[in-house]
């Protein structure tokens, strides 16, 4: 070693004098020489500096004061160092910081660096930030770097690599219809990934379009693909076609492919041929000579036919051609010996190798012989053999534990077996990438046995590790699934079940019903319910005793909301009723203060022919002193033809007097006079005086008639006829009294107070024309001591008093004493007011496609194929916070299939999203306003206007033709078109109308709105957040109204007026709702700011709108709020300060339907209306949207 130092020290000084003399001889070579350790020192320099800048980037969370850290970099960035400092950095969403810091910087990324990212982030499964990445190269490089086949190529081999096959197929697709055109890399690529999944047809169109469309030559590497791929999918007469298409295109067979096609052979069986071409390789040319992999095959191929001396045979004859055998080859050849069971020729093998040293025995080899001995049943061998290979420190893999350890469970050695598991999960071999790749179902039996001794989470360990790198084995899943439940821990098996779920295996009943009876005696009813869901969406229906087992816990544990949606959920798979369950769920929901579920789960229980124990609840209701939904409850047994004890009638209407609801109880006694059973009531009493005292004084005659004959007034002309006579006695002894004012006014009061108490007069009648007179009194009083007047009192009496008494009393003329008035018990009909719009019919229509939120997420990202777990997780969190529970909409499977390029990112789909929508829309329309019509009651041909709202579609002519043809309006109804005016486009369209009416007398508009989300349907992408809330929040559907002025009676019913309509835009808010329309669809961008804009100018809009009706306060009112989302309708709720059901009808709109844009103002109104029906609500409101704009527009309305 001396020596050699010395020689190279030496040698190195008299290079350098060499070196030296040189430099003063040539002086351009100490020029060229400066230049070249220049250029190396810089070199150096930029490794230096990407290490260096990797380093920090690696060791530390990306923040700000990294980018501070990284800013003494960038001055000296060069194309080079970036590029270096890529490839050091171990976290791909790390390295797309640096690159878009760098970016920020003002270094210049060349389109190597564009490359190097997407393979990054491919490479790292971080598929679909590589899919946005590549289609926002041209944005982020203005132009300067173009898109080009090897960026397709990369993100194609990675989402092959992934499994996600369709993905690379749809890349594909969108690459041409980028135009860039597919290089022969392209085309092998997506060969590779058609054979490798067996899709041979298609691998064949592919071929023929890439020679006729593109003109693309095919290489070497083309053809070895196409015979590889055709043989393992055993079209071996396909890939000898392909092989002699060789010569036609200039290419010469490598080795590589005649390796394929002898490989393909043998798979195939015809290991005869398969020889025969080896043979003519060397006859082909000199330079083609089989190799060791050549004869490699050829041994498998005999082996597999159990043809082991031609196995032999070949190996000899490649020894004595001089190639040396690899493990391999000689792992192939004791294989086949020992599945021939030749272990004498196996041991000779063994022995000569060991010699010569040719060959030493690896894992493969021992798993081999351990397989071989487990087979035969020679156990012990097999362990002795396992036992050398330890010795001699040859590290075993999954294959070789597993190999034994299902001998040892075969054998009954489940310790031994369970030892060997043990080592396992201490070496954490199963972590391991080394070995070949572990099969899940060799596990089984250990499985089995760990589960039914009370291991089943050592179990779940192994079997987990087994998934991160093995094949899936269904059975598997339920061995740990039933072993759990059997141990009591339910929750794990739960955990698996769902996981099972997401791999696309269904289980079987067993699981599920023993999952759900162990929920069920640990008394976790709501996990019993879950898993219920799961498996009638797995297409499996349990017993009826089932869903009765999980309504009996959930209602012992008070889960009302969970109670009620299994009673839906029973009669929507026709699950028969248990009368005590529902009854109790009924009452656990009004306890609850869910009094809307409650009456829905009722009418839902009658409709499918159930019933619930009436008189039981409504007794419960009155000692809740739930008065208000006692009564609806009787109602709704009344008109449901139930019988009901007539005790609880009258106790219901007994304690709504109490609480002044005199309007309800009336009703209900109007109920019991038509079935003629109020007769039998024991609270007439106390229902007549609370009329009277509350001024109903119909009301009171109405009942009074059908009470035994008290009053000796029969009718109301006595009460009419007695004010009368008050009257005149005023005027008379006022006109005796003018000679002395002050003096008459006391005369005046005497005698009026003599000739009142001396009536005899009902109580009734006695207590409206005492407060008449005693008004009058005091009216008089303080006028006389204003302008001694006595012409004044008159007027001013008259006024207050007379005229009081015309206006205050309704038109009792249709009542007769021979029946039952036929009145609105709940209240009359408001008169319209004349000219003013009024909504006369409403209608909705929807697609058949209904989608619950809780099955939205899986569906989206099952349809739109993504595979970032981020984005699955932040649409799961919007589910739950945009409120929705169903929604409609119009894209399905069958459009998927037909538009795969749909949720393709970055295609140009305009052209197909135009071909769904705008038929969907027109035929959605067209069903709304026919349920309309309907309702309206009068014929198409007299409406005479339509207005048409949709930002849904785009043509010529719009659909407002296309739906005026469908209905049969006349060809020359006024159409009116409003595009693309985004969620306040429902309220636009009744002011259209509203002036269309109120400026063409007679006239009739149909105001139709539809929209669909198709046009803004895609895959979701980190750089377009919205589209994840609109995923989450929007639906699809339709809406109508029949608008018209001076409703006509008897044919119309109007319900709503429209009376004042406001518009208006905030100043330099146009970007806070951002639609944009391009190739690609319409791409919304929605600003934090919305709810806070609409916050900060709510109150001013409204007031100006409440203006026009003198109103003041806002919870007088009712809301006709459009529930943009849940942030807008909490907004506006805490700026007016308005009570918690105020917006009521906004969010249950919300929760049914979504956001359906300009529809969903409709729905709401649609509530509304049923909600004032109910309770007599509010006369006045406000309709109310937001949109693009900002856009505030409202109307005041008038409920009718």
């Amino acid at each position: 070693m001396a020596v050699i130092s010395s020689f190279k020290d030496g040698a190195a000084v008299v290079f350098r004098r060499q070196s030296s003399n040189m430099h003063r001889r040539l002086p351009f070579l100490r020029c060229y020489s400066s230049r070249l350790t220049e250029a190396e020192t810089k070199s150096s320099n930029r490794t230096k500096k990407a290490r260096d800048m990797a380093r920090m980037i690696n060791s530390k969370p990306w923040s700000n004061d990294l980018e501070s850290s990284l800013a003494s970099f960038s001055p000296s960035l060069s194309k080079t160092t970036v590029l270096q400092t890529l490839g050091f950095l171990r976290d791909p969403s790390k390295a797309l910081k640096f690159f878009n810091w760098a970016q920020e910087m003002g270094h210049a990324h060349t389109d190597q660096s564009y490359f190097s990212i997407l393979e990054i982030l491919g490479r790292n499964r971080h598929l679909n930030a590589a899919r946005n990445f590549l289609f926002s190269i041209e944005k982020r490089s203005r132009g300067a770097v173009k898109l080009e086949a090897r960026f397709f190529n990369s993100l194609m081999r990675n989402f092959s690599r992934a499994g996600l096959f369709q993905e690379s197929i749809n890349l594909f697709t969108t690459m041409k219809s980028h135009g860039v055109s597919p290089s022969i890399v392209t085309f092998n690529s997506l060969l590779t990934i058609l054979l490798k999944r067996g899709r041979t047809n298609m691998a064949k169109n592919v071929y023929d379009e890439m020679l006729s469309t593109y003109g693309v030559t095919p290489d070497t590497f083309t053809f070895n693909i196409l015979i590889r791929g055709f043989c393992m999918n055993g079209m071996v007469d396909e890939g000898f076609r392909i092989f002699k298409d060789l010569s036609r295109f200039g290419c010469e067979p490598d080795v590589i492919t005649y390796n394929t096609l002898v490989d393909g052979l043998c798979r195939g069986g015809k290991v005869t041929i398969a020889y025969n071409v080896v043979k003519a390789m060397g006859k082909k040319s000199v330079d083609l000579n089989p190799n060791v992999v050549t004869y490699t095959t050829l041994i498998r191929g005999y082996c597999a036919k159990r043809e082991i001396n031609n196995a032999l045979a070949v190996f000899e004859e490649m020894v004595n051609l001089g190639l040396k055998a690899n493990n391999i080859t000689y792992n192939t050849l004791i294989k086949g010996l020992c599945e021939a069971e030749k272990f004498e020729k196996v041991k000779e093998i063994l022995e000569a190798t060991a010699v010569d040293g040719t060959f030493s025995p690896d894992t493969c080899t021992f798993n081999t012989l351990m397989h071989c001995h487990c087979d035969a049943g020679n156990l012990d061998e097999a362990l002795r053999v396992f036992e050398r290979m330890t010795k001699l420190k040859i590290r075993p893999d999954s294959a070789t534990y597993s190999v034994l350890i299902r001998s040892l469970c075969e054998g009954k050695y489940y310790e031994k077996a369970e030892n060997l598991l043990d080592k396992l999960l201490e070496k954490r071999i199963l972590l391991s990438d080394d070995g070949c790749k572990p099969l899940v179902a060799a596990y089984n039996p250990i499985f089995k046995y760990l589960c039914e001794n009370g291991k089943a989470k050592k179990a779940e360990t192994v079997f987990r590790q087994l998934m991160r790198r093995g094949t899936q084995d269904p059975p598997s899943y339920k061995t740990l699934i039933m072993g759990h439940c059997n141990e009591g821990t339910f929750e794990s098996g739960y955990e698996l079940l769902v996981l099972m779920l997401r791999k696309d295996f269904l289980p079987d009943m067993e699981v599920y019903e023993a999952l759900i009876n162990g929920f069920l005696h640990k008394d976790k009813p709501l996990l019993a319910l879950q898993t219920l869901e799961k498996m009638l969406r797995s297409s499996h229906l349990p017993e009826s005793s089932t869903f009765h087992s999980i309504l009996e816990k959930l209602l012992e544990q008070g889960n009302a909301s969970e109670s009620a949606s299994l009673i839906q959920l029973m009669l929507d798979k026709n699950i028969r009723q248990n009368l005590g369950f529902s009854t109790g769920c009924i009452r656990l929901l009004f306890e609850a203060g869910i009094n809307d579920k409650a009456f829905q789960i009722v009418r839902m229980l009658y409709g499918n022919g159930y019933s619930v124990k009436m008189e039981e609840l409504i007794l419960f209701l009155c000692h809740c002193k739930k008065y208000i939904e006692a009564s609806k409850m009787l109602l709704f047994s009344l008109e449901s033809h139930q019988a009901v004890d007539i005790d609880v009638c009258s106790a219901v209407i007994f304690h709504l007097c109490q609480i002044n609801k005199l309007s309800e109880a009336f009703g209900l006694y109007y109920k019991l006079v038509e079935m003629g059973v109020h007769q039998q009531l024991s609270c007439l009493n106390q229902l007549k005086a609370s009329l009277e005292a509350g001024g109903k004084f119909e009301e009171v005659e109405f009942v009074s008639k059908r009470m035994e004959p008290q009053l000796k007034y029969k009718s109301l002309d006595c009460l009419r006829s007695s004010c009368k006579l008050a009257l005149l006695l005023l005027i008379m002894l006022l006109v005796k009294s003018s000679a002395n004012e002050a003096e008459g006014t006391m005369i005046f009061l005497k005698q009026l107070a003599e000739v009142i108490w001396s009536w005899d007069i009902p109580n009734g009648t006695w207590f409206f024309l005492r407060n008449l007179v005693i008004g009058g009194i005091n009216t008089l009083m303080a006028h006389l001591n204003s302008s001694n007047s006595v012409i004044g009192f008159i007027q001013v009496f008259t006024d207050k008093g007379y005229k009081h008494i015309s206006f205050k009393l309704p038109n009792m003329s249709k009542m007769s004493c021979e029946g039952p008035a036929k009145l609105d018990h709940a209240r009359a009909r408001r008169v319209p007011t004349p000219g003013k719009a009024t909504i006369l019919a409403i209608g909705k229509a929807f697609p058949s496609q209904l989608v619950p939120q809780e099955c939205l997420v899986e569906g989206y990202i099952r349809d739109t194929k993504c595979v970032d777990a981020t984005i699955k997780e932040k649409l799961e969190r919007l589910c739950k916070t945009t409120t929705v529970k169903t929604r409609y909409t119009v894209m399905c499977k069958e459009i998927l299939d037909k538009y795969p390029e749909l949720v393709t990112e970055g295609s140009a789909t305009i052209r197909q999203r135009l071909e769904i929508a705008n038929p969907a829309v027109v035929e959605m329309a067209t069903e709304a306003s026919k349920a309309c019509i309907k309702e309206w009651g009068r014929s198409v041909e007299d409406i005479t206007h339509i207005v048409y709202v949709s930002s849904s579609e785009i043509r010529l002519p719009g659909g407002d033709l296309y739906i005026a043809n469908r209905l049969g309006l006349k060809n020359d109804v006024g159409r009116v078109m409003l595009y693309f005016l985004g969620c306040y486009g429902g309220v636009t369209g009744l002011r259209v109308a509203k002036d269309i009416a109120e400026n063409n007398p007679g006239s009739r508009i149909l105001l139709t709105t539809s929209e669909t989300t198709i046009l803004g349907f895609r895959p979701p992408n980190n750089e377009r957040p919205y589209d994840l809330v609109g995923a989450a929040l929007f639906g699809d559907g339709a809406a109508g109204v029949i608008i018209g002025a001076d409703p006509v009676l008897g044919q119309e019913s109007p319900f709503m007026e429209l009376n004042y309509a406001i518009q208006q835009f905030l100043p330099d808010t146009h970007n806070v709702i951002d639609g944009r329309l391009s190739e690609k669809g319409i791409n919304f961008i929605l600003g934090r700011d919305l709810p806070q804009r609409i916050d900060e100018n709510i109150e001013e809009f409204c007031r100006k709108l409440m203006g026009k009706g003198k109103l003041v306060e806002f919870n007088e009112l009712f809301w006709a709020v459009h529930p943009g989302g849940p942030a807008i309708l909490n907004k506006l709720e805490s700026t007016l300060r308005l009570k918690s059901d105020k917006l009521e009808c906004s969010r249950k709109a919300l929760m049914d339907y979504g956001n359906v844009s300009s529809n969903t103002i409709f729905y709401v109104i649609e509530k509304m209306r049923e909600k004032l029906k109910r309770e007599d609500g509010e006369e006045w409101g406000l309709a109310l949207a937001f949109g693009p704009g900002i856009t505030f527009e409202g109307i005041l309305i008038r409920s009718l």
